[in-house]
């Protein structure tokens, strides 16, 4: 059934059965299998009872109260974020539940590779195939934000994309999410959020300098760690290595993030995103999203240039004359785009004739035969 009431941790110390393949749940989802285990819970594979539509089941461990009381309470929270926002680039939940299984979560199956993997397994993505689904995410993380729910852990993982045509991304794991409750208005009107005092939730090598610290978090926090997943994605390459010490350091010492490696037409909008400074930012995933629009101009513009003008070229700074202010982008319905004209060197195209030898004796004959007539005509003429 169900949970409506908030459930607590004592729950999780009763005397509960051991979930496997094809155990029922709720009478509704049989488990087929199992595709991850870690320190809290497993994730199983299982099908509709009644017309075998594949879902994920996410069951929380018996003893997880055991080492952190507040396992329960946030798989509950994850599940009542996801059931609110339902968004087509945010894995969808259908429920919380009790069962002599223990707590559980239900939710849609997801037949994709998160980034990890593609990483792993095919290395850094083309910046072109990146734009939509780094603009997908983004249309996540705003819809989130609408909410007034901040993911908080953006990275690697929690990203999977799904084959397409046409590819969709999908954003995961709202397990240490912060609700609008906690949410508050700074004096520059940008909302920010209070992390746990003395705590730290998140990935150190994918989080914002304010969230290290513990200082309040906005929309911002989550387009910064969004950056960092970006420019690995690009390069094949982290931005904050080594250890938890290093990291830190890192974030704090105020030298900017290196982009440079990334490829060009990404840079600037790197840049700002991932400005140590949160009020440099963009401000909202709607406005970063906004921001790619050069990044989208720069590559048509790209395919119409000769490779070496290509090099030359950079996109215009956000906030320059050739760009709208970072914090005043034009809405989508005021930017006029103006196809660049085809500068293109005419092609020549290098001919793959060669003579054959019957061409040549041909040709042999034909000059001999001229010789002839012309010592004819001179003859004739003297």
């Amino acid at each position: 059934m169900s949970v409506d009431a908030t459930p607590t941790n004592e729950r999780l110390d009763e005397p509960l059965k051991i979930a496997g393949a094809g155990v029922v749940l709720e009478n509704r989802w049989k488990l087929v299998r199992n595709l991850a285990s870690g320190g809290y819970g497993d994730v199983w594979y299982a099908n509709e009872v009644e017309d075998e539509k594949p879902v994920a089941i996410k069951i929380l461990r018996h003893d997880a109260g055991n080492n952190d009381p507040g396992a329960l309470a946030r798989l509950r929270f994850e599940a009542e974020i996801l059931e609110r926002i339902n968004h087509p680039n945010i894995v969808q939940v259908f429920g919380f539940f009790e069962s002599p299984y223990g707590y559980f979560v239900a939710m849609e199956y997801l037949d994709g590779k998160a980034i990890d993997q593609i990483l792993q397994s095919h290395g850094p993505i083309d910046p072109i195939r990146a734009i939509p689904l780094i603009e997908q995410v983004l249309d996540a993380l705003q819809a989130a934000h609408d909410q007034g729910v901040l993911h908080r852990d953006i990275k690697p993982e929690n990203i999977m994309v799904m084959p397409g045509p046409p590819e969709v991304a999908k954003l995961l794991d709202f397990g240490i999410a912060k609700g609008q409750e906690s949410f508050k208005q700074d004096d520059s009107g940008v909302t920010m959020v209070q992390t746990r005092a003395g705590g730290f939730m998140g990935t150190p090598r994918y989080a914002a300098p304010e969230q290290a610290v513990g200082d309040p978090m906005g929309p911002s926090s989550d387009l910064f760690a969004l950056g960092l997943v970006t420019s690995e994605w690009l390069t094949g390459v982290g931005r904050l290595g080594g250890n938890h010490s290093e990291v830190m350091q890192h974030l704090l010492d105020g030298s900017p993030i290196r982009v440079s490696d990334c490829p060009v037409q990404w840079q600037l909008w790197l840049q700002k995103v991932l400005d140590k400074n949160p009020q440099n930012r963009f401000q909202s995933a709607r406005e970063a999203k906004e921001g790619l629009r050069l990044v989208r101009e720069f590559e048509t513009l790209a395919l119409d240039l000769p490779p070496r003008q290509i090099r030359k070229t950079t996109p215009p700074a956000f906030g320059s004359p050739q760009s709208s202010p970072s914090n005043q982008l034009p809405p989508p319905n005021m930017v006029t785009k103006t196809a660049p004209p085809n500068t293109r060197a005419p092609e020549i195209k290098e001919s793959s004739w060669a003579p054959t030898p019957i061409d040549i004796a041909i040709g042999i004959l034909l000059f001999f035969l001229g010789m002839t007539l012309t010592t004819a005509i001179l003859l004739l003429i003297a």
